[in-house]
């Protein structure tokens, strides 16, 4: 998606979590990485549960090993 998301990309989002599903976002810790988590909170959130799990300052998700990732999902 790059550091934007379209309607359509949301909508396609939402048509594959089921109505009790959660969509959880991780994007970079950076601004674009803010504003795409901000849009898509804006898009999906009246249709499903988000989550927005935030990166550093500066980091990546894959930055992470995947034991640092099992935190940030499970808290």
């Amino acid at each position: 998606m790059g550091a934007d998301c379209s309607e359509r990309q949301a909508e396609f989002i939402v048509s594959l979590v089921k109505p009790n599903g959660r969509v959880w976002i991780a994007p970079d810790g950076d601004k674009a990485g803010e504003r795409h988590a901000q849009t898509l909170l804006s898009l999906i959130s009246p249709h499903r549960f988000v989550r927005w799990v935030k990166m550093d300052e500066g980091k990546q998700p894959t930055d992470l090993l995947a034991e640092q990732l099992k935190t940030r999902f499970t808290t």
